[in-house]
């Protein structure tokens, strides 16, 4: 297993009931009588974002356990997947914030395009990180490396966490 201390206190509850809660959740506002606007279709993508990310975790989570030749690239992509998916549920998140509180225009499209391409050069990061061998990488006798210190997963939670904390305090005047 390598240097990775995280995978011992995983257990596949915790990933299923977070997909039964977003599909409960999916089915609650599919049949209620909500006025459909562009923040229902944002909190939408992020409940849809969230089933894949902990699907994807599950099949992560069970494939790392037994690392082969066959699954490495499994593997890779169940990760991969997660982690982006849960950056982007994120970045939903700050859009539908953003949404509440009725930000001016020009500083609106400035946040938007600061968070998302910090989304997207994440997503980059996240997709080389086993080319470049700087976070989580497989070696070739089949040993998990994750580095702790060049995991940019956390990063961006902090980043993001502070623009909305932030956006948050900026406009607090305009929530009830």
């Amino acid at each position: 297993m390598g240097d990775v201390l995280f995978y011992t206190n995983y257990h596949v509850a915790g990933d299923v009931m977070a997909v039964v809660i977003c599909v409960a959740t999916l089915f609650l506002l599919n049949s209620t009588y909500a006025v459909k606007r562009q923040n229902l279709a944002v909190f939408k993508r992020a409940i849809v974002l969230c089933i894949l990310a902990a699907w994807t975790s599950m099949g992560y989570h069970l494939m790392v356990q037994n690392v082969t030749n066959k699954n490495v690239i499994g593997i890779y992509i169940c990760r991969a997947t997660s982690y982006i998916c849960l950056i982007w549920v994120y970045v939903c998140f700050f859009i539908y914030i953003r949404n509440l509180v009725g930000m001016r225009r020009s500083f609106a499209i400035a946040m938007r395009f600061s968070v998302v391409g910090v989304a997207i050069f994440a997503t980059a990061w996240i997709i080389l990180t086993p080319v470049t061998r700087l976070g989580f990488y497989i070696d070739e006798n089949l040993v998990v490396h994750q580095n702790y210190y060049m995991d940019i997963f956390r990063y961006i939670y902090t980043y993001y966490s502070i623009s909305v904390i932030t956006l948050l305090l900026a406009y607090r005047k305009n929530f009830i």
